[in-house]
């Protein structure tokens, strides 16, 4: 008895010698053994499954060929099945164009013994996507084939790579029309690859495309995802974008490209993230509060027909309601903060990319959250909290090597600095708010009033003039 390796022989010439009058044994079949019959291949992968043969004849010589309708897409290499060229669910080549790929494998022994097998092989789709808040790394993606935005043990489940890209199988074919799926993409947790801070917890939500393109799962996105009425919300946010091209629009690769509609939508995606960091920790529960936020803020622009994100007031009533935390005192000191970073990352840099926008994005990711927690549980007192999370405060943990500007020298950012040249006077009252020698310009002319011979432009020198 043997087990032969797989040939594609056409023939070959089988002899065998016996004594007189003996008679040869009868021949048996050849044994054919596939690993399955019926298989899932997600597109992408060649390998379909293991092939093996037998024979009890030692002498016969086993030839091994393929058949059937989709044949000629197919080869035997080193004892498996595998496709000629790698498939591809949005472009299928089978005869009938649906995925279903039919071949028949038949073994023969040269002496009229054949055994033979169907195989169907059903190529997968696979959803693509990537997680943004910065990318995030590991995190665990699923698709929430029960809308109950738990993982089910039934509901496929992948971790997004190095730079927050996955592909989840759709393994019951709920994405197979053209457009946005009815399901969602569920991620948790991960790392930031930015800041490379662990976001335990942080829970997003996306819509699948089947247009051959990538996903994005957002914060911005989580709150159109979940929203009876995303068209709302985009307008309410003050966002002219089509809904179904925010949820396949990848605003960080945008936004480092410079792409001026990315760098607004990803400063939304900061700002809506900071939102909800701040509710889980005023709510202390270690799972994300985003669903609870998404429905606070669709509750609030009912009440307001718009929402400011910078806007303190607007802000602490969303967080008041997404945390449940009964302490208005501590509310309205968070908001207040979150109103004044958000405020600040569009300060700091025009683009949520730069190393700027990263080191505040962290410091928030670290400071701010650790401040948001002791305030939450009582360990500071909210006057503490206010000191501690002051953008003053925040802007001071940045490191020195981003070189912020400081025009007089006087340890405060010009970012926060509210008088940039320190001459006394306010930028928001200083005609020349980077000029320590000049405050006032009376005539409008571009020169201040200490170096204007004649402040009030009206062709009289004000050595001359009774009313300078």
């Amino acid at each position: 008895m043997r087990s032969l390796m797989l040939t594609l022989a056409s023939s070959l010439l089988i002899s065998a010698c016996s004594d007189s009058g003996s008679s040869l044994p009868p021949n048996e079949l050849p044994q054919l053994t596939l690993g399955a019959l019926v298989v899932d291949v997600q597109e992408g992968v060649a390998e379909v499954t293991s092939v093996s043969v037998f024979d009890a004849n030692p002498s016969d010589q086993l030839v091994v060929k393929l058949s059937g309708a989709d044949s000629a897409l197919f080869q035997l290499v080193d004892n498996q099945l595998i496709f000629t060229s790698t498939p591809s669910f949005d472009n299928p080549v089978d005869v009938g164009a649906d995925n279903v790929y039919d071949v028949t494998i038949t073994v023969t022994d040269g002496n009229g013994g054949k055994t033979s097998n169907s195989v169907q092989v059903s190529v997968l789709n696979l959803l693509d996507g990537r997680v943004i808040d910065a990318p995030l790394s590991g995190a665990l993606v699923f698709l929430d084939l029960d809308g109950d935005f738990e993982r089910g043990p039934d509901e496929p489940q992948v971790v997004s790579d190095s730079a927050g890209f996955f592909r989840v199988p759709d393994l019951t074919g709920v994405c197979s029309g053209e457009a946005l799926c009815d399901v969602l993409f569920v991620s948790v947790g991960g790392v930031d690859i930015s800041t490379s801070e662990s976001l335990a917890g942080f829970k997003l939500f996306g819509t699948p495309s089947n247009k051959g393109t990538i996903s994005a799962v957002t914060p911005l996105t989580s709150v159109l995802a979940v929203s009876d009425n995303p068209v709302g919300i985009l307008e309410s946010l003050g966002i002219q974008e089509n809904v179904d091209d925010v949820f396949v629009l990848d605003t960080w690769e945008g936004a480092s490209n410079g792409d001026s509609k990315s760098i607004a939508l990803q400063f939304v995606n900061q700002k809506i993230a900071l939102i909800v960091q701040a509710s889980d920790s005023l709510s202390g529960e270690s799972a994300s509060t985003t669903l609870q936020v998404v429905a606070a803020l669709e509750a609030q622009i009912q009440i307001d027909g718009a929402f400011d994100l910078n806007d303190p007031s607007a802000l602490s009533a969303v967080i008041q309601s997404a945390s449940a935390n009964g302490s208005s005192e501590i509310v309205d000191a968070v908001a207040k903060s979150v109103s004044d970073i958000n405020q600040l990352m569009t300060l700091i840099s025009e683009n949520p990319t730069t190393s700027e926008s990263v080191a505040l994005v962290k410091v928030t990711q670290t400071i701010f959250k650790l401040a948001l927690q002791s305030v939450a549980v009582g360990e500071t007192s909210v006057e503490d909290f206010v000191g501690d999370s002051d953008v003053v405060s925040l802007v001071a943990e940045l490191p020195e090597s981003l070189g912020l500007l400081d025009t007089d020298d006087d340890g405060l950012a010009d970012i926060i600095d509210e008088d940039k040249d320190n001459d006394g006077f306010l930028d928001s009252v200083d005609a020349f708010p980077l000029v320590a020698s000049e405050s006032v310009d009376t005539d409008g002319d571009g020169t201040g009033n200490n170096a204007d011979d004649d402040d009030d432009g009206d062709g009289v020198a004000d050595s001359s003039d009774a009313f300078p």
